[in-house]
């Protein structure tokens, strides 16, 4: 495969060090933002339309220690 057929997004929450330790620096944003992209891949000015209707020439490849793993698994059943 040639990498310009590869599609990525990293979403990751922003975090800060304080007194008791780290902190969200921010509200939380990628698990909700991950969702989204589970029903529809849009950002800005990219939009591939719904992972479930890619067909079969295309794998969604999700790297987490989260529960998205089983959110992406659930959204694609």
């Amino acid at each position: 495969m040639k990498i310009k057929g590869v599609e990525y997004r990293t979403l990751r929450d922003k975090y800060k060090t304080g007194p008791l330790g780290v902190a969200l620096d921010g509200p939380a944003k990628a698990f909700v933002d991950a969702m989204k992209m589970l029903d529809h891949w849009k950002y800005d000015d990219i939009d591939y339309g719904k992972p479930k209707e890619w067909g079969s020439d295309c794998i969604l490849v999700i790297d987490s220690l989260s529960r998205l793993c089983d959110a992406a698994y659930d959204s694609m059943t």
